[in-house]
This record gives structure tokens, sequence and C-alpha cells, in this order.
């Protein structure tokens, strides 16, 4: 087959699925356990995450491949409404230059970081793809570095900047329809509680300050509140993956002065980052996945909220010497592909929204932790050009529980 040929094929397949993907019609907002668009009609948020504007990069991965516009609507094209955009405060306060890893959209290059991000605000609009901003550093650069106590604050970057990194963006993308809310804090963790009523822990109590603070700026965004890493009570002594415990809301629930704007968002990773023994089977996978924060989504309940999940992942078998079937095939207790097919069936009965990571075909900056500009992103929705989905079985799962 020429490349003339597969690339009709593939726009062609393209078309199809855009016509089955809705554009989101902000501003959305909640009643019980439904996001609600401005029609009042009922939508799932279905997505990936961008990630590389939170690291020392400072510009998401992809760019220096793919023009914006055209990664945009491939985005829509495979079926995904929304884009979940990590940040930083550090990026957001000192707004540097970017001269690289641009070559695919020339007209970027020597803008400041904030300035990328309105044309990628806008570029989201014009595509008809969601744009959630996600607090997920402090400073700038990968993961858990430099960042281990977990909390929304630091020496650095106290509460009050963060704050106001915030109010930054709010007072720039209010009334933007691209922009569906805040992610205010990425996976809470160490010594972070909920509940507790103490101010320099509790996460409860700073996620109120910053979500009311952005209220009053940009009263129709969304806010998304994460949980904590706190162990289920009841399942031994495993702590719950960063920001995924959520089980305390419903004696102490987030408070907005705004009504329907709240979201609460786990994260969820499996048995290769660890092994609780809730990972032996769907059964009880399930069992503590709604103990965790499926709970949320019942109908008729003064905690009944809606539930996003974040963050969830696997390899997309494109890493050398690892066999897809690892990464997708159910291979009995502890597998990969047990924890990953349980977690799809359970996001495909309960209907909540998700975003997985990331969409990035290969990887951006992180020297500490090993990671090298280029090189490929092995849970990566796409493939190292850009081009196309990575992982055909991943994409059909995928189709399973995308908006409609």
């Amino acid at each position: 087959m020429t490349h003339c040929v597969i690339t009709a094929v593939l726009l062609l397949m393209c078309a199809s699925a855009s016509a089955e993907t809705p554009a989101l019609k902000g501003p959305l907002h909640t009643r019980g356990p439904a996001i609600l668009d401005a029609d009042d009609k009922p939508v799932r948020l279905g997505g990936v995450n961008w990630y590389g504007m939170e690291g020392e990069d400072f510009v998401p991965g992809g760019l220096h491949k793919i023009a914006l516009p055209a990664l945009l609507d491939r985005i829509r094209t495979l079926g995904f409404n929304h884009v979940r955009l990590p940040l930083s405060v550090e990026l957001v306060m000192k707004n540097p230059k970017v001269t690289e890893h641009l070559e695919a959209n020339p007209r970027l290059k020597g803008l400041t970081a904030l300035q990328i991000l309105d044309e990628i605000v806008a570029a989201a609009g014009r595509a008809g793809i969601g744009l959630l901003l996600d607090g997920h550093r402090l400073s700038a650069g990968w993961g858990d570095l430099g960042e281990t106590d977990g909390l929304w604050k630091s020496a650095a970057w106290p509460e009050e900047k963060w704050i106001e990194a915030w109010l930054v963006l709010a007072r720039r993308y209010k009334g933007k329809g691209a922009v569906i809310g805040a992610d205010l804090k990425n996976e809470p963790h160490g010594s972070v509680t909920w509940g507790s009523g103490d101010a320099e822990t509790d996460w409860r109590l700073a996620a109120e300050r910053c979500g009311n603070a952005i209220l009053k700026v940009a009263p129709e965004w969304l806010i998304f509140v994460e949980g904590t890493a706190i162990a289920l009570e009841g399942e031994g002594h495993h702590n719950y993956w960063w920001g995924g415990n959520l089980t305390h809301v419903k004696a102490a629930p987030v408070r907005l002065n705004v009504k329907g704007r709240l979201v609460y968002s786990p994260h969820e990773y499996g048995p290769g980052l660890g092994k609780p023994p809730w990972f032996k089977d769907a059964e009880s996978m399930h069992r503590v996945w709604k103990k965790a924060w499926g709970y949320l989504l019942e109908e008729g309940q003064e905690w009944s909220t809606p539930v996003y999940l974040g963050e969830f992942g696997s390899s997309n078998g494109l890493r050398a010497g690892e066999p897809p079937a690892d990464c997708f095939d159910d291979k009995g207790e502890f597998s990969q592909g047990r924890w990953l097919r349980s977690l799809f069936a359970c996001l495909e009965s309960s209907g909540a929204s998700w975003s997985w990571w990331p969409l990035n075909g290969t990887m951006s900056d992180a020297a500490p932790a090993g990671r090298k500009f280029g090189d490929l992103e092995f849970y990566g929705v796409l493939s190292p050009d850009w081009e196309k989905p990575a992982s055909d079985v991943l994409m059909e799962l995928f189709r399973k529980i995308q908006p409609r």
C-alpha cells in the first residue's frame, strides 16, 4: 500500500471518529454525580494528559514533530474531548521565553510560556477540545523530584504563591470556552491529611481556600480536587496511590462558594508500580475502587459528586523486550493486564470521567529521572512519530468508554 493510500485511509478513519466525538459545549457545571454542559445535558469527559509544560522545557511535548492545530485535531479524531494540561507554579510566576522543541511550530519560538499557553487555548477552542489546567508541580520538573513532602506548598513556593499562580491563570482565561477548569494540585501525598483541621497539612481546607479564590475570578470554572495517599481502612497497611483516597469526603466534603462546580479526581496506577493485596483479582479491585472513590457516584446521596479519574495509564507495548500481551492481557493475579481491563470495566459501568496518562509519543526532558527528550514514551497513546496510535488494543479499550 502506498504512502498516499495509507494517508487517505487514516484520514477517513479520523473523519469517522470525529463524527462520534462531540465538542464540549461549556461552561460546564455539575448536579449530583453528573457533569452537565451549557444546555444542561450530561457530559462525560474522556481525554488525555499532554505533558511537558510542567517541566524545565516549559512547553508540551510533540511540538517539534507536529503542528499544534493538527495535533489537537488528531486528539479529537481519536475520540477524546479534552486535554489535561500539566503546568507548574514556576512557569506561571516566572513566565520564561521558550526557544527549543518547537521545530514544527516556528511561530511559537521565542514566545513566553504563557503566550504559548494562549495559543494552545485558542487552538483548542477552534478544535472543539476542552482544556483542564493541571497544577502538576510547584517548581518545574518531573514527577516527585524535589517535592518530596507531597504538599501544595514549599519553601520556594508558599501557599500564597500557589494561589496567586492560579489567580493569574483565572484572570487570563476566564470566559475562554476551551478552559473547563482547574485541577488544583497533582497527587497530594506524604504528610497530607484530609479533615484533620491542621492548616499546615489539611488538603481539604487548602483546596477550599484555593478553589474559592479562583471562583471569585472565574465562577464558571469547574474545580477538580484530588484525594490523598492515606491507607484505606480495613485494606491492610498499604498507602493508597497518591491522590487516590477520597474516603474521607463523606465526613468532610470540600465546600465551595459557587454551587455546581466541584469534581473529585482520584488517580490510579497498576501493579507495575506496587502490589497491594487488592490487585489480586477483579472483584477485590472493584470493591476497593468503590470504597476509595466510586461511592461518590451514587445518586441521591448528600455526598453525590462527579468523579474524574485524572490519571491512569499502562505501558503501550512498544518498549523493547516487552510483549504487548504483558501490558493488555489478563495473565492472572497481580498482572498489569488484569488491572487494566478491570479498571476499564469499572469506568464503563460507573460512567466516571477520565484522562489517560499520557498522550505523548516521546519523552520530554527529565534528566534526573533518566528521561531524555525525544526518547520513546512507553505509556503514550501516540507512537513516537506523533502520527498514529501506539496500540490498536488500547484504542479498542478506549472506544468502550469514550464520549458519544
